[in-house]
């Protein structure tokens, strides 16, 4: 006896042929699922990584402590500010500059930079003594080192009530200021950071 004929006239022969090309979408639409699935994790991977690194990094710029110091000069009516950069964190920063900030609001540069360094010697974690021996290139700050700036004389009162801001560079390429009258450390963008 012979099989009834398909009244739709498709054959065994197309139903496979159609069977092969919908399993064949089915394996590219599994496939494409999975490669935009990779994606959004490995997007949602290296994000979190960013965040982490950026965390990190601002970690370090706090680590970077201002002090200063207003002297009064032998000369009467005549000042010296004295500023001390020490690098807590813990990797090297570069291109480390420092400008007074006057009462008025204009900056100053200082005029002596020198390196200093903890003293062994010392019981206090803050006494630092000069660094003579410290062949560093200037403006280099590494972990547990500072650097000690010093106006000029100043004279009056231009010098009361002054702050410094401090800029430098980190070891991923961003560039950072530390506001020493507002307590702000922020990252700056390269036009600000080119400006002084």
């Amino acid at each position: 006896m012979l099989a009834a004929a398909d009244p739709s006239g498709i054959t065994a022969v197309d139903w496979t042929a159609i069977g092969t090309i919908a399993l064949a979408l089915a394996t590219f639409a599994a496939v494409m699922t999975t490669i935009i699935a990779t994606s959004q994790d490995r997007k949602k991977f290296e994000q979190q990584i960013l965040r982490s690194d950026l965390r990190e990094l601002t970690a370090e710029a706090w680590a970077v402590q201002v002090m200063l110091s207003d002297y009064v000069t032998r000369t009467p009516h005549v000042r010296q500010l004295v500023a001390l950069v020490t690098n807590y964190g813990t990797r090297t920063i570069a291109r480390v500059r420092l400008r007074f900030v006057l009462a008025d609001g204009s900056m100053v540069q200082p005029g002596e930079v020198r390196s200093i360094s903890r003293d062994p010697e010392s019981r206090s974690p803050g006494m630092f003594s000069s660094d003579n021996d410290a062949i560093r290139p200037t403006g280099v700050l590494p972990a547990g080192a500072g650097l000690r700036f010093t106006s000029d004389e100043l004279a009056g009162e231009v010098g009361s009530d002054a702050s410094v801001r401090v800029r430098w560079l980190d070891h991923a390429g961003h560039n950072w200021q530390h506001d020493h009258g507002s307590g702000i450390v922020r990252e700056l963008s390269q036009a600000e950071a080119a400006e002084w």
